[in-house]
């Protein structure tokens, strides 16, 4: 029986044929590299909700850099003030991509609290070949006057 033998590398040689890699050396990545990967963007929408079932106005995100466009990766929806009996409170997330075109997710509450959505749940408002040119938020009330008060704070990459 032959015994396997294993090659005889360098010593710099052998550290990269088991995985291992260089460090960087200083300045290897400029500003304009790392700016080029994205940047993450956290923004709050305060909408008032229209009533009767009516979207109020929406509020509106656009990405702080013109031609960049927006990735949301997570959001916190949030209802405040004081519910009336029967009262439901919707929000309403709307992407416009750069053809034009929108798409939407909605979540409604009958009481105060935060309602969290991550990539899954946001993940309708992705659209092959199209990209986000703006987000925009806004909330309606079942009531015919309402004392509740609506928010988003959307966490996106701007790329």
């Amino acid at each position: 029986m032959t015994k396997l033998q294993t090659p005889k590398l360098p010593a710099h040689a052998g550290f990269h044929a088991y995985g291992g890699i260089d460090p960087l050396p200083a300045n290897a990545i400029n500003r304009t590299q790392i700016q080029a990967l994205g940047v993450f963007n956290v923004a709050t929408a305060s909408p008032t909700p229209g009533t009767g079932g009516a979207y109020g106005a929406a509020v509106t995100i656009s990405p702080a850099t013109q031609g960049k466009s927006l990735v949301p990766v997570a959001a916190a929806l949030t209802w405040g003030g004081t519910f009336g009996s029967g009262e439901t409170v919707t929000i309403r997330i709307t992407a416009t991509y750069n053809d034009g075109t929108t798409a939407s997710i909605t979540r409604s509450a009958t009481a105060t609290g935060t309602t969290s959505l991550n990539p899954a749940d946001l993940s309708s408002l992705y659209a092959g070949g199209k990209y986000i040119t703006q987000l925009s938020v806004a909330s309606s009330s079942s009531a015919t006057s309402t004392s509740v008060t609506t928010s988003a704070t959307i966490y996106s990459l701007e790329i």
